[in-house]
Protein backbone atom coordinates (compact mmCIF):
# COMPACT_ATOMS: atom_id res chain seq x y z
CA UNK A 1 0.00 0.00 0.00
CA UNK A 2 3.03 2.57 0.92
CA UNK A 3 4.47 1.87 -2.40
CA UNK A 4 1.47 2.15 -3.83
CA UNK A 5 0.58 5.39 -2.50
CA UNK A 6 3.86 6.78 -2.91
CA UNK A 7 3.72 5.58 -6.86
CA UNK A 8 0.37 7.93 -7.08
CA UNK A 9 2.01 10.80 -5.52
CA UNK A 10 5.24 10.46 -7.61
CA UNK A 11 2.93 10.71 -10.53
CA UNK A 12 0.93 13.56 -9.21
CA UNK A 13 3.93 15.45 -8.66
CA UNK A 14 5.43 14.80 -12.37
CA UNK A 15 1.88 16.01 -13.47
CA UNK A 16 1.84 19.47 -11.28
CA UNK A 17 5.52 20.18 -12.64
CA UNK A 18 4.77 19.34 -16.23
CA UNK A 19 1.51 21.65 -16.30
CA UNK A 20 3.37 24.71 -15.00
CA UNK A 21 2.99 27.62 -16.94
CA UNK A 22 5.92 28.16 -18.96
CA UNK A 23 7.23 29.79 -21.87
CA UNK A 24 6.32 27.34 -24.63
CA UNK A 25 9.76 26.44 -27.27
CA UNK A 26 9.17 25.24 -30.75
CA UNK A 27 9.37 21.32 -31.43
CA UNK A 28 12.47 19.94 -32.43
CA UNK A 29 12.01 17.09 -34.62
CA UNK A 30 15.51 16.02 -34.48
CA UNK A 31 15.93 12.60 -32.67
CA UNK A 32 17.64 12.77 -29.63
CA UNK A 33 20.01 9.76 -28.95
CA UNK A 34 19.00 7.97 -25.69
CA UNK A 35 21.35 8.56 -22.68
CA UNK A 36 24.44 5.36 -22.70
CA UNK A 37 23.63 4.15 -18.84
CA UNK A 38 26.88 4.37 -16.48
CA UNK A 39 27.44 1.41 -15.03
CA UNK A 40 27.47 1.75 -11.37
CA UNK A 41 29.63 -0.77 -8.93
CA UNK A 42 28.68 -1.90 -6.06
CA UNK A 43 30.22 -3.43 -2.84
CA UNK A 44 29.26 -7.61 -3.15
CA UNK A 45 28.46 -7.39 0.58
CA UNK A 46 25.27 -5.07 0.27
CA UNK A 47 24.13 -6.62 -3.03
CA UNK A 48 24.36 -10.12 -0.93
CA UNK A 49 22.58 -8.43 1.77
CA UNK A 50 19.83 -7.24 -0.05
CA UNK A 51 19.36 -9.98 -1.60
CA UNK A 52 19.05 -11.83 1.61
CA UNK A 53 16.97 -8.98 2.92
CA UNK A 54 14.93 -9.73 -0.26
CA UNK A 55 14.42 -13.64 0.41
CA UNK A 56 13.40 -12.74 4.18
CA UNK A 57 10.43 -10.67 2.81
CA UNK A 58 9.29 -13.01 0.12
CA UNK A 59 9.05 -15.56 3.07
CA UNK A 60 7.58 -13.32 4.69
CA UNK A 61 5.00 -13.08 2.36
CA UNK A 62 4.82 -16.39 1.85
CA UNK A 63 3.87 -17.65 5.09
CA UNK A 64 1.55 -14.12 6.11
CA UNK A 65 -0.61 -14.64 2.87
CA UNK A 66 -0.37 -18.56 2.28
CA UNK A 67 -0.05 -20.31 5.46
CA UNK A 68 -1.45 -18.12 8.23
CA UNK A 69 -4.28 -16.51 5.87
CA UNK A 70 -5.44 -20.07 5.33
CA UNK A 71 -4.85 -21.35 8.20
CA UNK A 72 -3.03 -24.67 6.72
CA UNK A 73 -0.47 -26.83 8.37
CA UNK A 74 1.88 -27.12 5.17
CA UNK A 75 5.15 -25.51 7.04
CA UNK A 76 6.64 -29.36 5.31
CA UNK A 77 6.84 -28.20 2.10
CA UNK A 78 9.60 -29.02 -0.41
CA UNK A 79 11.99 -25.79 0.01
CA UNK A 80 14.20 -26.98 -2.78
CA UNK A 81 11.27 -27.41 -5.12
CA UNK A 82 10.20 -24.00 -3.42
CA UNK A 83 14.00 -22.49 -4.57
CA UNK A 84 14.02 -24.17 -7.68
CA UNK A 85 10.22 -22.70 -8.89
CA UNK A 86 11.66 -19.21 -7.99
CA UNK A 87 14.89 -19.32 -9.02
CA UNK A 88 12.97 -20.41 -12.72
CA UNK A 89 10.80 -17.33 -12.66
CA UNK A 90 13.72 -14.91 -11.39
CA UNK A 91 15.95 -15.66 -14.85
CA UNK A 92 13.28 -16.81 -17.42
CA UNK A 93 10.78 -14.11 -16.42
CA UNK A 94 7.57 -16.15 -17.43
CA UNK A 95 6.12 -19.37 -15.68
CA UNK A 96 6.46 -22.96 -17.13
CA UNK A 97 3.44 -23.01 -16.38
CA UNK A 98 0.26 -21.34 -16.51
CA UNK A 99 -0.45 -19.12 -13.13
CA UNK A 100 -3.50 -20.22 -13.13
CA UNK A 101 -1.94 -24.27 -12.74
CA UNK A 102 0.17 -22.50 -10.18
CA UNK A 103 -2.27 -20.96 -8.34
CA UNK A 104 -4.76 -24.38 -8.55
CA UNK A 105 -1.70 -26.77 -7.43
CA UNK A 106 -0.98 -24.19 -3.79
CA UNK A 107 -4.79 -24.95 -3.24
CA UNK A 108 -4.65 -28.76 -3.97
CA UNK A 109 -1.73 -29.63 -1.82
CA UNK A 110 -3.60 -27.02 1.30
CA UNK A 111 -6.54 -29.16 0.57
CA UNK A 112 -4.52 -32.23 1.00
CA UNK A 113 -2.62 -31.13 4.12
CA UNK A 114 -5.11 -29.27 5.78
CA UNK A 115 -4.84 -30.96 9.57
CA UNK A 116 -8.03 -31.88 10.02
CA UNK A 117 -8.41 -33.91 6.48
CA UNK A 118 -5.07 -35.53 6.99
CA UNK A 119 -6.15 -39.31 6.46
CA UNK A 120 -3.25 -40.57 4.57
CA UNK A 121 -4.00 -38.38 1.39
CA UNK A 122 -7.83 -39.44 1.34
CA UNK A 123 -10.22 -36.60 0.39
CA UNK A 124 -12.06 -35.60 3.74
CA UNK A 125 -15.41 -36.22 3.87
CA UNK A 126 -16.01 -36.10 7.71
CA UNK A 127 -17.60 -32.51 7.59
CA UNK A 128 -21.06 -31.36 8.21
CA UNK A 129 -23.08 -32.14 4.54
CA UNK A 130 -24.72 -28.69 3.75
CA UNK A 131 -27.79 -28.53 1.46
CA UNK A 132 -25.24 -27.26 -1.13
CA UNK A 133 -23.03 -30.47 -0.45
CA UNK A 134 -25.78 -32.31 -0.62
CA UNK A 135 -26.94 -31.27 -4.12
CA UNK A 136 -23.75 -31.73 -5.84
CA UNK A 137 -23.26 -35.52 -4.34
CA UNK A 138 -26.54 -36.39 -5.89
CA UNK A 139 -25.95 -34.91 -9.09
CA UNK A 140 -22.68 -36.51 -9.15
CA UNK A 141 -24.03 -39.96 -8.45
CA UNK A 142 -26.88 -38.94 -11.29
CA UNK A 143 -23.94 -37.95 -13.73
CA UNK A 144 -21.67 -40.98 -13.03
CA UNK A 145 -24.39 -43.43 -13.17
CA UNK A 146 -25.55 -42.69 -16.47
CA UNK A 147 -22.10 -42.47 -18.02
CA UNK A 148 -21.53 -45.74 -16.49
CA UNK A 149 -23.71 -46.60 -19.37
CA UNK A 150 -22.85 -45.28 -22.26
CA UNK A 151 -20.46 -47.31 -24.39
CA UNK A 152 -17.22 -47.63 -23.92
CA UNK A 153 -17.02 -46.57 -20.29
CA UNK A 154 -15.62 -49.15 -17.74
CA UNK A 155 -15.58 -48.60 -13.60
CA UNK A 156 -12.92 -49.24 -10.92
CA UNK A 157 -14.30 -50.86 -7.39
CA UNK A 158 -13.61 -47.85 -5.75
CA UNK A 159 -16.02 -46.16 -8.36
CA UNK A 160 -14.00 -43.95 -11.28
CA UNK A 161 -15.64 -43.92 -14.58
CA UNK A 162 -13.45 -44.03 -17.90
CA UNK A 163 -13.27 -43.98 -20.79
CA UNK A 164 -10.42 -44.25 -23.66
CA UNK A 165 -9.83 -41.52 -25.76
CA UNK A 166 -6.97 -42.65 -27.71
CA UNK A 167 -5.47 -45.85 -27.01
CA UNK A 168 -1.88 -46.61 -26.67
CA UNK A 169 1.07 -49.94 -26.15
CA UNK A 170 3.40 -47.88 -23.46
CA UNK A 171 4.30 -48.66 -20.61
CA UNK A 172 2.21 -48.03 -17.80
CA UNK A 173 3.09 -46.46 -14.27
CA UNK A 174 3.51 -49.38 -11.46
CA UNK A 175 3.57 -47.62 -8.54
CA UNK A 176 2.18 -44.15 -6.47
CA UNK A 177 5.46 -42.72 -5.99
CA UNK A 178 5.87 -42.51 -9.81
CA UNK A 179 6.63 -39.29 -11.52
CA UNK A 180 4.33 -38.75 -14.52
CA UNK A 181 4.29 -36.12 -16.90
CA UNK A 182 1.56 -35.35 -18.94
CA UNK A 183 -1.11 -33.01 -20.44
CA UNK A 184 -4.68 -32.24 -18.73
CA UNK A 185 -8.19 -30.30 -18.43
CA UNK A 186 -10.27 -30.65 -16.00
CA UNK A 187 -14.19 -29.57 -15.74
CA UNK A 188 -17.09 -29.89 -13.60
CA UNK A 189 -20.14 -32.05 -14.88
CA UNK A 190 -21.67 -28.75 -16.37
CA UNK A 191 -18.55 -28.72 -18.58
CA UNK A 192 -17.17 -25.54 -16.82
CA UNK A 193 -13.31 -25.73 -17.22
CA UNK A 194 -11.83 -24.78 -14.05
CA UNK A 195 -8.03 -26.43 -14.55
CA UNK A 196 -5.74 -27.36 -16.90
CA UNK A 197 -2.46 -27.15 -19.21
CA UNK A 198 -3.48 -28.79 -22.70
CA UNK A 199 -2.83 -24.93 -23.81
CA UNK A 200 0.49 -24.31 -22.38
CA UNK A 201 3.76 -24.95 -24.50
CA UNK A 202 4.83 -27.82 -22.26
CA UNK A 203 3.71 -30.79 -20.23
CA UNK A 204 4.12 -30.77 -16.46
CA UNK A 205 5.42 -33.54 -14.12
CA UNK A 206 4.23 -34.83 -10.80
CA UNK A 207 4.27 -37.64 -8.36
CA UNK A 208 1.10 -40.16 -8.47
CA UNK A 209 1.46 -39.86 -4.45
CA UNK A 210 1.28 -36.14 -4.64
CA UNK A 211 -2.41 -35.48 -5.95
CA UNK A 212 -6.00 -36.14 -5.33
CA UNK A 213 -6.71 -40.26 -4.75
CA UNK A 214 -8.52 -40.56 -8.16
CA UNK A 215 -5.77 -39.32 -10.41
CA UNK A 216 -3.34 -41.82 -8.40
CA UNK A 217 -5.56 -44.35 -9.03
CA UNK A 218 -6.47 -43.54 -12.66
CA UNK A 219 -3.31 -42.82 -14.19
CA UNK A 220 -1.85 -45.95 -13.21
CA UNK A 221 -4.64 -47.20 -15.49
CA UNK A 222 -2.95 -45.41 -18.69
CA UNK A 223 -0.49 -46.29 -20.98
CA UNK A 224 2.47 -44.20 -22.03
CA UNK A 225 0.62 -41.96 -24.97
CA UNK A 226 -2.72 -42.44 -24.60
CA UNK A 227 -5.64 -39.84 -23.66
CA UNK A 228 -8.28 -41.20 -21.01
CA UNK A 229 -10.92 -39.25 -19.73
CA UNK A 230 -11.73 -39.87 -15.96
CA UNK A 231 -14.78 -39.34 -14.00
CA UNK A 232 -14.14 -38.85 -10.16
CA UNK A 233 -16.35 -38.92 -7.52
CA UNK A 234 -16.31 -36.15 -4.62
CA UNK A 235 -14.82 -38.70 -2.36
CA UNK A 236 -11.91 -39.80 -4.99
CA UNK A 237 -11.44 -35.39 -5.64
CA UNK A 238 -11.97 -32.79 -2.95
CA UNK A 239 -14.75 -34.27 -0.86
CA UNK A 240 -17.32 -32.36 0.83
CA UNK A 241 -14.81 -29.44 1.58
CA UNK A 242 -14.03 -28.98 -2.38
CA UNK A 243 -10.94 -26.44 -3.14
CA UNK A 244 -10.87 -22.96 -4.39
CA UNK A 245 -13.20 -20.88 -6.07
CA UNK A 246 -15.08 -23.52 -8.88
CA UNK A 247 -14.74 -26.74 -7.10
CA UNK A 248 -17.99 -26.48 -4.24
CA UNK A 249 -18.44 -28.90 -1.78
CA UNK A 250 -19.56 -32.80 -2.98
CA UNK A 251 -18.64 -32.11 -6.66
CA UNK A 252 -17.76 -35.16 -9.23
CA UNK A 253 -14.92 -33.93 -11.87
CA UNK A 254 -13.79 -35.16 -15.04
CA UNK A 255 -10.24 -34.91 -16.36
CA UNK A 256 -8.71 -35.70 -19.69
CA UNK A 257 -5.55 -36.83 -19.29
CA UNK A 258 -2.47 -37.65 -22.07
CA UNK A 259 0.09 -39.44 -20.42
CA UNK A 260 3.81 -38.56 -22.34
CA UNK A 261 6.12 -40.39 -20.03
CA UNK A 262 7.03 -41.81 -16.91
CA UNK A 263 9.89 -40.93 -14.32
CA UNK A 264 11.23 -38.68 -17.32
CA UNK A 265 14.22 -36.97 -16.27
CA UNK A 266 13.65 -32.84 -15.63
CA UNK A 267 14.95 -30.89 -17.98
CA UNK A 268 18.11 -28.70 -16.65
CA UNK A 269 17.63 -24.79 -17.34
CA UNK A 270 20.10 -22.72 -18.76
CA UNK A 271 22.67 -21.36 -16.53
CA UNK A 272 22.37 -17.80 -16.13
CA UNK A 273 25.37 -15.73 -15.21
CA UNK A 274 25.22 -13.22 -12.41
CA UNK A 275 27.25 -10.15 -14.65
CA UNK A 276 26.54 -9.83 -18.20
CA UNK A 277 29.57 -10.67 -20.44
CA UNK A 278 31.82 -7.74 -21.12
CA UNK A 279 32.31 -6.80 -24.70
CA UNK A 280 35.70 -7.10 -26.36
CA UNK A 281 37.58 -4.87 -26.00
CA UNK A 282 37.87 -2.23 -29.41
CA UNK A 283 40.86 -3.22 -32.00
CA UNK A 284 44.21 -1.27 -31.41
CA UNK A 285 44.61 1.66 -33.88
CA UNK A 286 45.66 1.55 -36.82
CA UNK A 287 43.98 -1.55 -37.70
Amino acid sequence: MKLFLTAISLCFMLSSLMAQPGKKKPVRTTTKKAPVAKTVKVDPKVKDSASYALGQLIGNNLLTQYLQQANQNIGSINTVMFKKGLIDMLQTGKPRQSLETCNNKVMQYQALAKPSGANGGQANNSETITPEVAKNLAAGKAFLDSVAKTEGAMKTASGIVYKVITPATGAKPTAPTDRVTVFYNGTLINGEKFDGNFDAPEPITFALNGVIPGWTEGVQLMETGSTYRLFLPANLAYGNRGAGGKIGGGSTLIFDIKLIGINMPEPKPAPQPDTPTPAPPPPPKGQ
